[in-house]
């Protein structure tokens, strides 16, 4: 693996992500992308930046993307069979929704000596999910533990 990039809170901005994305002139085999979660809310075109995500990781192998808070709580919001003010969660689609559904709360690096996190870990994620965790747990949101 030539290099891994990091790229945390995209938070909607397609353009701005594509204009990262080129700039890195990416190449087969010769990268790794790690988003580090919300890639969704704020910004004008969240659904945009999921589906390039899903995009990179396909074409990049390696890449991945972790869980964010603005995934959670859009996961939540749908699971309480809300619609939140957010007008990207309506342009949303099964396979984007069954993407954020899947994404890990964190990544471990064995090659680079690294743990890649959203925005910090308490060290008993590490006692309770020694293997990693896979899918985001139900309770994990503020008040559950994060």
């Amino acid at each position: 693996m030539a290099r891994t990039i990091f790229i945390g809170d995209v938070h909607g901005c397609a353009e701005e992500l594509e204009e990262l994305l080129g700039k890195l002139a990416l190449t087969d085999g010769g990268a790794r992308v790690v988003f580090l979660g919300d890639l969704v809310d704020k910004g004008p075109q969240s659904v945009r930046v999921v589906r390039i995500v899903r995009g990179v990781i396909a074409e990049f192998p390696g890449s991945l993307c972790i869980a964010g808070n603005h995934e959670e709580k859009a996961l939540r919001i749908r699971a309480q069979g809300k619609d939140g003010n957010e007008s990207w969660a309506q342009e949303a689609e099964v396979d984007d929704w069954a993407f954020l559904e899947r994404l890990p709360l964190l990544a471990r690096f064995p090659d680079l000596g690294a743990v890649a996190v959203h925005g910090g870990f308490f060290p008993r994620l590490f006692t309770l999910y020694p293997e990693g965790v896979g899918e985001v747990p139900a309770s994990w949101h503020k008040g559950g533990g994060k």
